[in-house]
């Protein structure tokens, strides 16, 4: 009697057995598989945006996917040149690296009747001379001044600098603002801005 109890106990509806124990894996791999994706999209370095706006233009045009490195900065000093996704007042942007710490920035700023013209523009270095000629003989334009790049800051501006809205509104940003560097594409800053040479540290 024993026997025969053990036997039916082990024996009944073995089928249902098995496809329990496949449905019980079934459900323990989902659950196993949607912790290691959360864990992956949330700690993984490289993250997928879309640009919005044109203040980068004609780099990055608007609705165009790109890549970043949420992690770049922690291996890399930023430089001038890179493309950066920064937060800032609960909203998030995409600029250009200007200015690092210790450098030295050129701004004009236009007077405001000046219509036709940014109220501030980043001078390149090398047009500084003639700008100076030009301001001295006609001082109601505006006028030019130097920043010099705080410590752990940086100065950004967008490609499309007459509708951009960067550093010469809101500042330097803090570097702990920084999400990370635009991986893909790679897209130099147009060569009539001169930005190589917008800017040279501080001689101390």
């Amino acid at each position: 009697m024993m026997q025969m109890l053990v036997g039916t106990k082990h024996d009944r509806n073995p089928g249902a057995l098995r496809f329990l124990n496949s449905r019980g894996q079934t459900l323990i791999m989902a659950l196993l598989f949607g912790v290691i994706a959360t864990i992956l999209l949330r700690w993984f370095p490289l993250k997928v945006g879309i640009v919005l706006g044109d203040s980068m233009t004609p780099s990055f045009k608007p609705n165009q996917p790109f890549v970043i490195d949420r992690s770049y900065y922690t291996r890399h000093e930023p430089a001038r040149g890179d493309v950066i996704v920064f937060k800032m007042r609960d909203e998030i942007y995409i600029k250009r690296i200007v200015g690092v710490p210790g450098d030295r920035i050129w701004l004009v700023e236009y007077s405001p009747q000046t219509e036709s013209s940014p109220y501030k523009e980043v001078v390149p270095e090398q047009n500084l001379g003639e700008l100076q000629k030009y301001l001295h003989r006609h001082p109601n334009v505006g006028r030019l001044r130097a920043f010099t790049v705080p410590e752990g800051t940086l100065y950004v501006v967008g490609d499309a600098e007459n509708i951009s809205i960067d550093s010469r509104q809101f500042g330097p940003i803090s570097r702990d603002r920084v999400i990370g560097k635009v991986l893909a594409p790679q897209v130099k800053a147009p060569p009539d801005l001169g930005w190589e040479h917008l800017s040279r540290p501080v001689k101390s």
